[in-house]
């Protein structure tokens, strides 16, 4: 469900709307188990950030205005997280944060693809790094691991959390 205010950026809406339209949906499941997406827009070019929100960047250039969006999206997961945790539901949401892709001018195909993906549940995952390389294919099996739901599906990918680290010897 979208926001009830018109776009106001150029690419949709802002992050912030977004974050707080998300938060309205997911409080309004009442305890029901639900799967919530949120797609964010404004770390992709032309990097809009609202009206009024301070640059720390210089808009000069396409790497600061990036970098200024960068701090605006963080700015809304803040205000998400703020209102999810007075929510009912944030006691029982396992949130995974993934990226569809890395955004710098610099990188290559391939390190435009290597991209971090964060797991948080307080209640339920013990803080720490898993050093298992994977890819997008193996978000439907590891969530699935995390609720502990045994059901075929046909997600070439794997568990994250059951994946031993392999390491790769050098050839002699």
């Amino acid at each position: 469900m979208l926001p009830s205010v018109p776009y106001n950026s150029p690419l949709g809406y802002h992050d912030e709307d977004v974050m707080r339209k998300a938060d309205e949906e997911f409080t309004s499941q009442n305890g029901n188990p639900f799967l919530g997406v949120i797609y964010t827009i404004n770390t992709h070019p032309p990097f809009p950030i609202p009206k009024g929100f301070p640059e720390a960047y210089s808009p000069k250039d396409m790497t600061n205005k990036y970098y200024n969006s960068l701090r605006y999206s963080d700015h809304a997961l803040e205000i998400f997280f703020n209102l999810a945790k007075t929510r009912p539901y944030f006691k029982d949401t396992i949130f995974v944060f993934v990226s569809d892709h890395a955004a710098h001018a610099t990188k290559s195909i391939f390190d435009q693809h290597h991209i971090p993906m964060l797991v948080y549940s307080p209640d339920y995952i013990q803080p720490g790094i898993n050093p298992v390389v994977g890819s997008q294919l193996d978000l439907l099996p590891t969530i699935l691991g995390l609720l502990q739901l045994k059901t075929p599906h046909s997600s070439w990918g794997r568990n994250l959390f059951e994946v031993r680290e392999i390491r790769v010897l050098p050839l002699q």
